[in-house]
């Protein structure tokens, strides 16, 4: 997150939870939390923080993504992401344009 524009053009993995799936014109833009963050009682996984933006395209058999999802993408880093929240603030974050992805759960 601190210098996303370092990794442009360099491949990646990451599992994560989706917190925000939005459909359109073939695509599919996501919110993707990346970071796991385990119990220290347990060890059990309680959630995912640290956000990327992902851009990847549909489903060869129409399914959706839906939130709350864990997937695992591959894709490339193309720098940043800027969108509006919902209270008007500018909010920049890694953006990964993704070719494949496997549904973990």
């Amino acid at each position: 997150a601190r210098n996303p524009d370092g990794y442009k053009n360099q491949y990646f993995k990451f599992t994560g939870e989706i917190i925000q799936a939005m459909e359109g014109g073939g695509y599919w833009n996501l919110r993707l939390n990346v970071t796991p963050v385990y119990s220290s009682f347990d060890n059990t996984l309680l959630f995912y923080e640290d956000t990327l933006f992902v851009s990847i395209g549909e489903a060869k058999n129409g399914a959706r993504f839906l939130e709350g999802d864990i997937i695992t993408i591959y894709g490339m880093c193309v720098g940043t992401q800027s969108y509006e929240s919902i209270i008007g603030a500018e909010i920049t974050i890694p953006r990964i344009d993704a070719y494949y992805f496997d549904l973990v759960g």
